[in-house]
């Protein structure tokens, strides 16, 4: 690639990975109780939060700017091409999939990056101005973590700590490619992560293509290989993983170690763009399908119903409806579940319905006997039921 060709791609290369990381948010739904946690408290704050998308910018700017500082400190080290470490970062996977997370973990993990950052910044300048600024962001950061800590569930997790290292991972591997590549070593380093990558990719795209390939030989194929149902087209995620083997190949042809990481994270980069809209992410909920509720919303809300629900699913119930919600467990301030019969009871007798979400039918156990009740079950053994409340 020509030398005026090249000086355009961190451009481009910044704004594809900016158009990433706001685009898969809208095709990764909500999975886990700690995302609807997180966005029901969101919501708490902001009242108008509300999908799938909004709760996800948090973590996808934050993650954003912790690539700006791993870049502006690669600088710093005066790196020929400091933008590498922030590429590489924004691409690996589980950065990406934390990144586009209703999760405060980005957010921490953007403070810690800015204390670390700014105490950087003020030891290398030269200038009392640039030590005062330095100074200033490690204060902003570290008063940026100690609202976190101190702040209750959902804000604070300790996987922040664990994600806080892999800035300082990747800024590293930035300086060791660029040694490398002084000596004429580089290449050969990211050949090989080339190679792993399209061998991965491939990997993924057999292990989708087994249960069609077992039911076409009339074989039964292994329940967690069945992410995509008979009927589900695949060709989908069969172009998402093997489109970007043509940038692995230019990644193995080009002579240049700027122009190879481009490439390998163009081609890492497009997966994650491409593949998540034909994920069938319901498949891997832990907690209450969003389908279930909106199919029964009419039904359930008619009579000013009174919620209850166990640990798993109370935030998602109470998310997705815009209700409040009972939460019925063993904690402090929870519904203990051996007066979960009484409480319907009392809710039945005032004339309101109640309404009882329990994942993987936990709370079955507790529901009072001889009431009407009216049930909906989803996938994973997931119930919603309906106590009629009592007519005056």
């Amino acid at each position: 690639m020509k030398k005026e060709h090249f000086s355009y791609i961190p451009a481009v290369g910044t704004l594809f990975l900016i158009l990433l990381y706001f685009v898969s948010p809208y095709h990764r739904a909500l999975l886990t109780p700690g995302e609807y946690e997180f966005a029901l408290a969101l919501k708490n704050i902001f009242p108008g939060i509300s999908g799938n998308f909004l709760p996800k910018i948090p973590a996808a700017a934050a993650t954003l700017a912790t690539a700006g500082i791993i870049w502006l400190t690669a600088a710093k080290f005066k790196l020929l091409h400091p933008g590498n470490a922030a590429a590489l970062y924004l691409c690996f996977p589980p950065v990406w999939y934390v990144g586009t997370s209703a999760s405060a973990v980005p957010v921490t993990v953007f403070f810690i990056t800015l204390t670390a950052g700014g105490l950087f910044f003020a030891r290398r300048a030269e200038k009392r101005t640039g030590m005062l600024w330095g100074i200033i962001a490690a204060v902003a950061g570290a008063m940026g973590c100690a609202a976190l800590v101190i702040s209750p569930a959902p804000f604070f997790s300790w996987w922040s700590v664990v994600m806080a290292f892999l800035p300082v991972l990747f800024l590293t591997a930035g300086i060791r490619l660029e040694k490398l590549d002084d000596r004429g070593l580089a290449s050969r380093k990211i050949n090989i992560w080339a190679i792993i990558t399209a061998l991965v990719m491939l990997m993924i795209l057999a292990l989708i293509l087994i249960p069609p390939v077992c039911r076409f030989l009339k074989t039964p194929a292994p329940e967690w290989l069945n992410i995509y149902r008979p009927g589900e087209r695949l060709y989908r995620p069969a172009l998402a993983l093997l489109i970007p083997q043509l940038w692995i190949y230019i990644v193995l042809k080009s002579e240049r170690c700027a122009e190879k990481i481009f490439f390998f994270c163009f081609a890492v980069s497009f997966v994650l763009l491409t593949l998540p809209p034909s994920i069938p992410w319901q498949r891997f909920s832990e907690t209450i399908h969003p389908e279930l509720l909106a199919s029964v919303r009419n039904d359930i809300m008619r009579n000013a119903p009174t919620f209850f629900a166990d640990d798993t699913t109370w935030a998602a119930t109470s998310y997705l409806l815009d209700t409040p919600v009972r939460k019925v467990g063993r904690e402090k301030l929870d519904l203990p579940p051996a007066l979960l019969a009484q409480a319907i009871k009392e809710s039945l007798k005032k004339g309101h319905d109640a309404v009882v979400v329990s994942g993987k039918g936990e709370l079955d156990p507790f529901l009072p006997a001889g009431e009407k009740n009216i049930k909906y079950t989803s996938q994973q053994n997931c119930k919603l039921i309906l106590f009629p409340g009592e007519k005056k």
